[in-house]
Order: C-alpha cells, then structure tokens, then sequence
C-alpha cells in the first residue's frame, strides 16, 4: 500500500485525538509539523539516535506535554510553533506511540506542504501539486541523459513556492540524475543555494524550508552510499526561499536557469492585486492572476534568452479574451516548447481545469519541435507551433468586436428580471381570474434546456418577432450547442442567454451548423469546460458570406427540418437531451446541413476538419 496513504491515515488517527482533547486545528497542525518533522530528522541521521522517539516512549503521560514542548523548544526556528502541553493525555500518547514506531523512511518530505495545506485554514488560490503533474513540468524541460552543467549550476525558481513541493521534487530528480551519472566527482553538486523560492504566506515559507531541509538530507544519504562514505552533513535550512510578492519582487536577484511552479489561481483580485497585474501587463485588459506569473516570465527570459519556464496554471489563461492580451506580445520573443491541454485537477477537494505549459526564447529555437500533450497522459503530437489556445496550428489571436462584421443582425445578451414568473398551468389560471391579461414566453438557459414553458405577464401586448436564441453556457460534451428558434410570439430573455432578434432560418442554420461551432469551441471561453458563449468575441467575429438565391433556400429548408425533427422528440426528450444524446434522425439532419454551409463557405468543397474551419474563419478576419 502506498506510504503516503498510510502516512495520512495515522496523521488522521491522531489529529482526532487531539480535536477530543481540546486543540483547536491550527495547534493541532501545529504540532503534527513538528512531529513529522521530528520524524524525518531521526530518519535522516539529523538526530543522534532517536530520541524522539524515546521521549514518546518513555515519559510518564502527566509529563508528556512538558517533556514534548522542551524537544520542540530546541527545533530549528522554522519549525518551532505555539503549543499547549497540558491538553497532552494518554490517547494522543497511544497514537503517538503508534505514529513512531512505523517506517516513514519511503515518504516525501513534500508530506509536510500537504500537511499544511489540510488544516481546514482558506488560503485562496493556493493548491497542492502532484509528484506526477510536476514530473510533466520537469521532464519535459530537463534533458533525458544527465547533463553535468544542470547538475552542478543550473538554478532553480519557484516564484510561487507554497510549500515547497516543486523544489523538493527538483531536488530529488537531480539527485536520481545524479546517481545515474556514474559520479565520477567526490561530493555531490545538489546545493541548497540552487534552489530558489518566493511565497506570500510567512507560515509556509518555514514548511517548505524544513521539507527542501529534509529532501537535500536524504539526496546526501543517497550520495553517501553510493560512493560509500559519509560526507558533512549541512545543517542550515535553505536560504533562497523568502516571504515576499512574487509579483512586487525582482525574480532576477535569484538569476535562474529553470523557473518552476503553480501560479495561485485568484480569480476575483482585490484593487491591489488588478494594480499589480495591469502594471505587470501595461494593459488595462481582462488579465487574470495566473497571466500576470506568464507575462512576468516571459519578460525575464527576454531579459536572460537562457533561461525556460514550466508553469501548471488555470487553464482560462489560453481560452477566451484572456489569450490577445496575455500571449499577442510576448510570443514575438517566447516559444511554447511544449503543452498540455486542460485537464481537471482534484486538490483539496477543489477542482480547477489546469493546463501545463513550458516556454523558453524564441533565440534558442534550434530543432523547431513542440511537444503538444492533448491528456494528460497521453503520447505527445510532435509538431511545429503551439499557438496560444494550445493548437498546432499558426499563433492567432482573436480580439472582440462589437458588431456582427458581415453585417447580419445585433446580438444581445437578455436582461428582463420579471417579478413573477409563471408556468403554462399558473398562467391560465391567472387568466382565468382577470381578462385581458398579455403574456410573453420567458427564456433562460435552464428553461431553454429543460424545454420547460414559463411566462410573464406584460402590461401591454408585445409586437411578436423571430429571435435566435444561445445558451451563455453549455455542455462541452455536446456536439452543437442547443440554439432556439422562436418565431410568430411575443418573448422575453434573461441574462443567461444571447439573443438575435429578427433573425431568419438562414441565419439560424449557419449558427446550428458545424463551421460556427469550430469557430467556437476554438475561441471561446470555458466555465470548468463548458463553452462560455461570448457575442463580442464569437458572434461578431463569425464571417458569414452572402449566399445566392439558391443557397439561401437549400438552407433554409435544412433550418425547416431541423426544428421539425425536434418538434417531433420534444414530447420525449427535453432540447438539452436531444443534444446531449442526439437521436440518429436529427444527427442525420444535422450533417445534411453541415455540407450546404461547407459548401457555402468553401466554393462547393466540403472541409476536412475544424482545424480547415478554423483557419478559413481566421483569415477572414485579418
């Protein structure tokens, strides 16, 4: 069984036990640092002996707690925290006892970052990476054979360090190159000062230095057996990790060679935080916390071209109207060298959709191969570009526009909050109680979906029109998104739906058809994964060229069908459903419409892909 799930088990055991004796969580995560920590210290020969150990063994329970807290006084400083001996009883001696006597000698030092991310505290932003998402970053950016000038110079920063993980899995993977080398020199080259950090939280900063303290350590225990002699064993923490704004601080002062890390993932900033991101960004532009940690790296590796970034980041950074003002300037001097695309990642009980992204100067660009991950295990695509939403097609980048550039009708997003809402039923009873009542349909995305009818009453009667209607949000796990059509009635929208009023059935048929949703699976922006439907960004942007008489028809009468064929399902599957699990007819009706929009676009041809899509769309633009 894995180490580090039986490790958490008996952590769990006795955090209970002291939670029944009267600790509150903070003195209780307090003192499991401190005993893990004084854990690994007899396990890597820091203590002479185990008189930890001893100590739980041996004293009487009454004085336990005095005995504990004096072992604890003489910690180094990064690990002596507040701590009430007198809670101290014979069931956390027991769990204790339990605790000690097991071999921890196989668990990462990063277990202390995890132990101090479990606490129960709210730090926003801040998230545990896996052994397994760091080695994507890591092995990714260093050489496969061992190189001697990274073994014995190369620098390492983390500018948004938490706890350490990312330099205690760094340290152990030179440490492994290293023993793998043949070690032809006599002392090991895996030197604490190489290992560089900056972390906001002051609470952090000491946990990632004792757990870096503990990984370098056990790199010497390893050496040492190798070549089979003990070599001095350096006991002062790591230095280079400060408490400080990565953002307000200088990351050049570390001079790295390799810039690592997991930027926090803040989506609503304070004022301070949007100062610091548009000074950063020279830009007043919808940037996010995360693209302010890129914008930052990118410009050190144009100050020193040497130098690489990996970075596991939220993945809104390559999707929507984030992608023109992170990555339009910066790729004139940087290169994606390789990519992973979103994934969801499970820390803390909190999900985020991440990416993982490494980028180096556009100067050092010699064999001209990116490596283009699309899961993230997956084999790499082996291509010659990543462009920014994480394609290996040419860099585009597609600003907003706030009118429909071919022309057709304006888009807008629905903004009726109406006092009352009332379902089919309700409404005639209601008219039954008074006469002349006007009513209109109210839509939102989730009566859309659900293909539930709901009303509003109006104070007068309401000029009937044909409007297309778009969910904001839908399903990624859909082929098309569920776009409406209502015509011949009075309706209303609220704000989770765009709509398109006097809007026709060709119109309609080209928003249904598979070139549209290329255009939008390619640039929108995602909620988790699901499509954000943007009108300035996709909609206005999304050519459409003038059919002939003939065309114009055809698709039209495909439109026809295609509304017939839901109203045909409609009394058995709501309009999400049938979108959800398309029924082979409609499937059908779909496709047909998809080659008369092709062919429309593409001078009679049919397209290949949505990549072809894509591009044509692009172009357009320009």
């Amino acid at each position: 069984m894995d180490k580090s799930y039986i490790l958490t088990q008996y952590l769990s055991k006795l955090r209970l036990a002291m939670q029944k004796a009267g600790y509150d969580s903070l003195e209780t995560r307090n003192f499991l640092l401190m005993t893990l920590f004084s854990v690994f210290c007899e396990n890597t020969g820091l203590f002479l002996g185990k008189p930890f150990s001893a100590l739980i063994f041996n004293s009487d329970v009454h004085e336990l707690g005095t005995d504990l807290s004096s072992f604890f006084s003489s910690l180094p400083p990064e690990m002596r925290f507040p701590f009430a001996p007198e809670k101290v009883c014979s069931d956390i001696q027991n769990k204790l006892i339990s605790f000690v006597t097991q071999d921890w000698n196989e668990v990462s030092p990063a277990e202390l970052g995890k132990l101090f991310l479990s606490d129960g505290t709210e730090r926003k932003g801040v998230f545990y990476t896996s052994d397994s998402d760091i080695d994507r970053i890591l092995d990714n950016m260093l050489p496969s054979a061992p190189d001697e000038r990274i073994l014995k110079d190369a620098v390492f920063l983390d500018p948004a360090s938490g706890c350490g993980n990312f330099l205690i899995r760094t340290a152990k993977k030179l440490s492994e190159f290293e023993l793998s080398c043949g070690i032809l020199h006599g002392c090991s080259w895996i030197d604490k000062n190489r290992f560089c950090g900056i972390e906001i939280d002051e609470e952090a900063v000491q946990v990632s230095k004792a757990a870096l303290f503990i990984q370098l350590r056990l790199c010497r225990i390893s050496f040492a057996r190798r070549i089979g002699r003990l070599e001095p064993l350096d006991s002062e923490f790591p230095k280079n990790i400060v408490c400080a704004d990565s953002l307000k601080t200088d990351w050049t002062y570390f001079k790295p060679d390799f810039i690592i890390g997991n930027p926090p993932f803040i989506s609503l900033m304070n004022s301070e935080q949007r100062k610091e991101v548009m000074r950063i960004s020279g830009t007043a532009d919808r940037i996010d916390y995360s693209g302010a940690w890129i914008i930052k790296a990118a410009q050190y590796i144009k100050a020193l071209p040497e130098a690489k970034c990996g970075f596991l980041t939220t993945s809104s950074v390559c999707q929507g109207i984030q992608v023109k003002p992170i990555w339009q300037r910066i790729c004139q001097h940087i290169k994606l060298d390789f990519a992973y695309s979103p994934f969801k990642l499970e820390s803390n009980s909190v999900q985020v959709w991440c990416v993982i992204l490494g980028f180096s100067s556009r100067n050092t660009d010699s064999d001209n191969c990116r490596l283009l991950y699309t899961a993230p295990d997956s084999l790499p695509v082996h291509c010659r570009n990543i462009n920014a939403y994480l394609h290996s097609d040419p860099d585009m980048f597609l600003m907003p526009s706030y009118s429909q550039r071919s022309g057709y009708p304006e888009i807008k997003q629905g903004r009726y909050e109406p006092q009352s809402i009332f379902s089919r039923r309700s409404l005639k009873n209601k008219a039954a109680q008074c006469k002349n009542i006007h009513s209109s349909l109210y839509i939102t995305a989730d009566s859309l979906l659900k293909s539930e009818a709901l009303y509003v009453i109006e104070q007068e009667k309401l000029i009937p029109e044909s409007y297309i209607v778009i969910p904001r949000h839908s399903s990624e796990s859909r082929k098309y998104i569920p776009i409406a059509y209502f015509s011949e009635k009075p309706v209303r929208f609220n704000s989770s739906v765009d709509y398109i009023a006097g809007a026709d059935l060709f119109l309609f048929g080209v928003l249904c058809s598979s070139m549209h949703m290329a255009f939008t699976k390619y640039f929108c922006g995602r909620l988790e994964m699901r499509y954000r439907y943007s009108a300035s960004l996709i909609y206005n942007n999304f050519f459409i060229p003038q059919p002939d008489e003939k065309q114009e028809r055809l698709i039209s009468e495909a439109s026809k069908e295609l509304l017939r064929i839901r109203k045909k399902y409609r009394s058995i599957m709501a309009l999400g459903e049938m979108y959800t699990n398309m029924p082979a007819e409609l499937d059908t009706a779909h496709r047909r419409l998809d080659c008369l929009i092709d062919r429309l676009y593409g001078s009679g041809k049919l397209f290949l892909s949505d990549s072809q899509r894509v591009q044509f769309l692009y172009d357009q633009i320009l």
